[in-house]
């Protein structure tokens, strides 16, 4: 909503400003006043052009006051762009980082999964070898 309003009120500002240089500008082009040493009529654009640099002028001062953004937009520009180059920077690095680690886990479990492997190998022939301990044992006529 403040938005609105701010724009509302630079183009009653900004018609105002345009309406009262054009107005000024006729009227010395009429009464035939010379500004600077020029002509009446180049007088009149000059006095135009002055209040289209007013225009330019209020409304940027105007939207500094008014938002942080725009002062950061206009005067932190260059702060910003290498900000965010650092930031870029430190992102990509966190990548490349990110997919080593990627690949060091991937490894990590196809060697534990080999290693389960193994484990279950082992311990199916401990198993089977206590079976066939405990079979031979029990097996063997006991002497007296």
């Amino acid at each position: 909503m403040y938005s609105f309003i701010l724009i509302f009120t630079l183009i009653i500002i900004s018609g105002l400003i345009a309406f009262v240089g054009d107005w000024v500008g006729l009227k010395i082009g009429k009464k035939r006043v010379t500004v600077l040493g020029l002509r009446p009529h180049y007088t009149a654009i000059f006095i135009t052009i002055i209040s289209g640099v007013l225009i330019a002028i209020i409304t940027v001062t105007i939207l500094a006051i008014s938002s942080n953004d725009v002062r950061t937009a206009l005067f932190g520009m260059e702060e910003l762009k290498g900000k965010l180059s650092y930031l870029s920077r430190e992102v990509e690095l966190r990548n490349t980082q990110l997919s080593s680690t990627k690949e060091d886990l991937k490894e990590k479990t196809t060697q534990l999964q080999e290693m389960e492997e193994k484990y279950q190998k082992l311990s199916e022939d401990i198993k089977n070898k206590t079976n066939q301990l405990e079979d031979d044992y029990y097996s063997k006529p006991k002497a007296n």
